[in-house]
């Protein structure tokens, strides 16, 4: 059989060699597994292929005949799709205008609208996007509901071969195992799929054969049942993985740091009340759509309270939340989920993006350049950030990469309450190793941290106590590990099919 996508000895170089030599086959019906640490040269790979970016060298098959593509859309035309990591939707349009936009059904020259509606309404089905309608402007959707439209926008036409990029990256367990069941199927009508993703036991668990980027080069490759995630692990990194010790001492302080109490939005209409602790990891589960985000918001004053308070409380005194301004001022900061909208600033600088919450607490006063360049010096050594230098442009840089600056941004500007949205998303397990790593010390220092997370497994990793919201309410609480992540789950789904017996509620 003719493979559907054949690689040879692809090359590609900016300042420095970023793919060498890379060969790489997938055949149709075949789920093939990409995995690597950020900066191995994954997004390289899938740009090329989809005309993004031109090779330097190297040859491109799709189904045995010559493929050059020179621009996406000659991708698109030769039936490939592709789910991007930074999603391509066009936030000012609606859901069906993205699903349909190389598509979109006419008649007699008009777009059938109602037409449009339906086929879109298919496949918001079929992608599980609860609650959207085929008009909804996209800019008003969460970040899960976007990468779930990134991916029905994907299977929307008949490909050849699909391409996803972190599918899942956003999506809670249950999202992710329904775009698997459609992964499967559309493997099984004969698509050939390439599947990148840093869930390593996703990828272990759907695709066929699972390969390996290292610094450019394909380092090994094996049936995703035949590598551990052990040696997954190191093969993507060149070391053995390091033993995470998830069990530490917790030392509470008895007074709370930030309190929330009968706290409403617009987004939150149920009150919240919540003590957040220094010295602790607060975990936060629930399903796309329960209030996390919009918590986490409430939180830092980015979403104006109607009613109830949010207060920082020191040594010193108290103060109301009721803006970022306020927050910041009181060493409270929030990582957002959505880093290319909200989180970097695109062509600025390392330093500038890592110094600039720093930097707007020393107003009025003289900047010491010097010991700004050795905290930021020190920080990229400390969090291994892979740049050239701190003069690089952020958006020369892995996504991964880009966590770990705005992660250091906060560690730079010394909080002492930090509110983490999807602190790992897109990143790599020695990347999420390390921002876990970090989460553990500055707690261990005594900051506050909550962490909202999609993963299950990363908040039973990192959490003192873990709190779960369904339907924008706090519906329960564990404050005792061993973990029980069905309990924790049955409590996200409470909203949704009545409370069951045992659920854990505080």
């Amino acid at each position: 059989m003719t493979d559907r996508l054949e690689i040879k000895g692809l090359c590609k170089s900016f300042a420095a060699p970023v793919l060498c030599d890379v060969s790489l086959s997938v055949a149709p019906g075949e789920i093939r597994g990409l995995v690597g640490e950020n900066g191995a040269g994954k997004s390289t790979l899938i740009n090329i292929v989809t005309g993004l970016l031109a090779r330097d060298s190297g040859e491109l098959l799709l189904d045995g005949t010559a493929f050059n593509p020179r621009r996406p859309r000659d991708a698109a035309v030769a039936g490939i799709a592709v789910a991007s990591q930074e999603l391509s939707l066009v936030d000012t349009l609606d859901v069906s205008d993205n699903l349909l936009l190389r598509r979109l059904p006419s008649r007699l020259g008009v777009v059938d609208k109602a037409r449009a509606a339906a086929a879109s309404a298919a496949l918001i089905e079929q992608v599980g996007l609860v609650g959207v309608r085929p008009d909804t402007r996209v800019a008003s959707l969460s970040l899960s509901e976007r990468q779930l439209l990134e991916f029905a926008k994907a299977i929307a036409s008949p490909s050849r071969l699909l391409i996803l990029d972190e599918p899942t990256a956003a999506l809670t367990t249950p999202q992710a195992g329904r775009l698997h069941d459609i992964i499967a199927k559309k493997a099984a009508e004969g698509t050939a799929i390439l599947y990148v993703s840093h869930r390593l036991n996703d990828v272990r668990a759907i695709c066929h054969q699972v390969s390996v980027l290292r610094d450019g080069r394909i380092v090994r490759t094996a049936a995703g049942s035949e590598m551990t995630l052990a040696e997954m692990i190191e093969a993507m990194s060149g070391r053995k993985p390091d033993a995470v010790e998830i069990d530490r001492q917790v030392n509470r302080s008895a007074a709370p740091a930030l309190t929330a109490r009968a706290a409403t939005t617009a987004a939150l209409p149920h009150p919240i009340d919540l003590d957040l602790h220094g010295g602790e990891i607060l975990g936060v589960a629930g399903l796309a759509g329960s209030g996390r985000t919009e918590l986490l918001e409430a939180l830092f004053g980015m979403a104006p309270l109607r009613t109830g308070s949010v207060t920082r409380h020191e040594v010193g005194g108290t103060a109301g939340i009721d803006s970022p301004h306020t927050a910041v001022e009181n060493r409270v900061g929030l990582l957002s989920e959505d880093r290319k909208a909200s989180g970097i600033f695109a062509g600025q600088s390392v330093r500038f993006n890592m110094s600039l919450p720093a930097l707007a607490a020393t107003a009025g006063q003289i900047v010491g350049r010097r010991r700004e360049i050795e905290q930021v010096a020190a920080l990229i050594a400390g969090l291994r950030i892979r740049c050239s230098d701190a003069t690089q442009d952020i958006v020369q840089l892995s996504g991964g990469n880009q966590q770990k600056i705005l992660f250091a941004r906060w560690m730079m500007r010394g909080v002492d309450v930090l509110l983490l949205d999807e602190p790992t998303r897109g990143v790599d397990i020695g990347a999420k190793f390390d921002i876990h790593s970090q989460i553990r010390k500055l707690a261990d220092s005594g900051c506050a941290v909550m962490v909202v997370s999609s993963e299950i497994e990363e908040l039973t990793a990192l959490a003192d106590r873990i709190i779960v919201l369904s339907a924008k309410r706090i519906v329960a609480g564990f404050t005792e590990r061993p973990w029980d992540s069905g309990r924790i789950l049955n409590a996200a789904f409470r909203s949704h099919v009545g409370a069951r017996h045992g659920d854990g509620v505080a």
